[in-house]
């Protein structure tokens, strides 16, 4: 899906030089529901990022919400008159100190209130094998990650198919990412378990990226799709 450039093994933010990456990351999903699992927490591990696994999960109907759905929208428009008001304070009613009692009555309950309409028994704290996990608990799906590093280490899906995965031994492959070195998926009780044997550095030079970038162009286009090559050699 994506490949990085850098020009060091550290990999550090500033050692990156090229990116090379496709913009129609989701239409990978969608025919193999092995696959599919895994491609989805593949991306969301390598851009640390929920969007994929989500993205995945209404594709397949789990009722899942983005942050930007779960805000409360009274207490932030609150929040954006008071700083308003700072502004200039003088010339306006201080939104928090509103005049009649009933006003200030809502106001006191909606600072009292979270920014996050999250209902308790979809996010929690529970403790297994002596361990402390946060549990997402959704119709049809569960996720727990580790409560300090918050990584993610297992699924569990029931839709059209009963999907369990087990992400186990997370580890550094260059001292700064983690990846898990085994991946148990269980579809339907057949089970694949991946291991990762091994962590390679392969130095490239820019003719060699040049030349893969082509042949993705290529075959994106031989399939279809809308491909644009630029530079720094970010396939889009």
């Amino acid at each position: 899906f994506t490949q990085l450039i850098f020009n060091g093994a550290d990999m550090g933010n500033n050692q990156l030089q090229n990116v090379f990456s496709t913009a129609n990351l989701m239409d990978f999903l969608g025919k193999n529901t092995e696959k599919d699992t895994l491609n989805a927490v593949t991306l969301n591990i390598l851009f640390n990022q929920s969007w994929p696994m989500m993205s995945y999960l209404k594709k397949i109907g789990i009722p899942l919400k983005n942050n930007s759905e779960l805000y409360n929208k009274d207490k932030t428009k609150l929040m954006e008159s008071y700083k308003t008001y700072l502004k200039n304070p003088n010339t306006k009613e201080n939104p928090l100190k509103p005049s009649t009692y009933e006003e200030r009555k809502k106001v006191n309950e909606l600072s009292d209130s979270s920014l996050f309409l999250i209902s308790p028994e979809n996010t929690r704290l529970i403790r297994k094998n002596r361990s402390n996990f946060i549990q997402l608990n959704y119709p049809n799906f569960v996720a727990h990650f580790t409560n300090s590093e918050h990584r993610l280490v297992e699924i569990e899906i029931n839709g059209k198919h009963h999907i369990h995965m087990l992400l186990e031994e997370y580890i550094a492959v260059n001292g700064l990412n983690n990846f898990p070195k085994f991946i148990t998926i269980n579809i339907d009780n057949e089970v694949y378990r991946l291991q990762t044997l091994s962590y390679k550095y392969a130095n490239e030079s820019y003719t060699e990226f040049e030349k893969r970038s082509t042949n993705l162009s290529l075959l994106a286009k031989k399939n279809a799709k809308d491909v644009l090559a630029q530079k720094p050699l970010f396939l889009q």
